[in-house]
This record gives C-alpha cells, sequence and structure tokens, in this order.
C-alpha cells in the first residue's frame, strides 16, 4: 500500500525581490542572447532590450507564483 499522506502544512512559497542592477543584468543577457539568434542585424537593438524585458518580467512572476526562492534560481544559474 502508498504512504500515509502528509499532514504537514506545505511550507509557505518563498519570496524575493531583485535589485534594480540583478534585473538590469538578466535583461541584458536576455537581450544578447535575443541579438544573437537574429544574427546581430542593426536596427534590432530596442526590440531586443523590449522583448527582453518582458520575457524576464515574465520569468521573475512566475517563479515567484510558484514560490521559487533567490537559492533556486541562483542553482539554475539566473541570480
Amino acid at each position: 500500500m502508498g504512504e500515509p499522506l502528509s499532514t504537514t502544512p506545505d511550507p509557505a512559497p518563498q519570496t524575493f525581490e531583485l535589485s534594480a542592477a540583478e534585473r538590469n543584468e538578466m535583461v541584458a543577457v536576455a537581450a544578447y542572447y535575443l541579438a544573437e539568434r537574429r544574427g546581430f542585424a542593426s536596427g534590432g537593438e530596442e526590440a531586443d532590450w523590449l522583448l527582453a524585458e518582458r520575457q524576464i518580467d515574465h520569468l521573475l512572476t512566475r517563479a515567484r507564483a510558484a514560490g521559487v526562492g533567490r537559492e533556486a534560481l541562483a542553482r539554475l544559474g539566473l541570480r
């Protein structure tokens, strides 16, 4: 038979905040990869940056909602 269900409540979701410099670094790396994907053609830098901001903000919002903490992000290389 299976193991009994735990009656221990789930831990509270972890929350984290990034400094503006940390977020900016993440956006810069994402924008670099977007530019690389389009062959570094001139004229798309602003679009790369804006898309990277949306992607990073979406990733961080989902990570916070899922209870992912700063330590887990660091293990993934994100901070």
